[in-house]
C-alpha cells in the first residue's frame, strides 16, 4: 500500500472513524498493535529507509502515564 492509496482508502471512512486511534492488525500473528506517535514521521538519517521516507510508530501497548 502507498500513502496515496492509504489516502484513498481514509477519504472513505466516516468522520467517528476518523477519531477512532490508528490500529494496525498483523495477520501472521494474529495481534493487533496501537499507534501512539502523534506524528507522522520523515526519515532523516536512517539506513534501513530512504531519506525523505514517511513512517508511523507503532507499539504493542499505549505509553505509560
Amino acid at each position: 500500500m502507498t500513502y496515496r492509496e492509504l489516502r484513498i482508502f481514509l477519504d472513505g471512512l466516516t468522520d467517528e472513524q476518523l477519531w477512532m486511534d490508528l490500529t494496525v492488525y498483523d495477520n501472521e500473528e494474529d495481534e493487533f498493535y496501537g499507534c501512539y506517535e502523534s506524528e507522522l514521521n520523515i526519515n532523516e538519517s536512517d539506513s534501513t529507509l530512504d531519506i525523505g521516507h514517511p513512517y508511523l510508530t507503532i507499539k504493542k501497548n499505549a505509553k505509560a502515564g
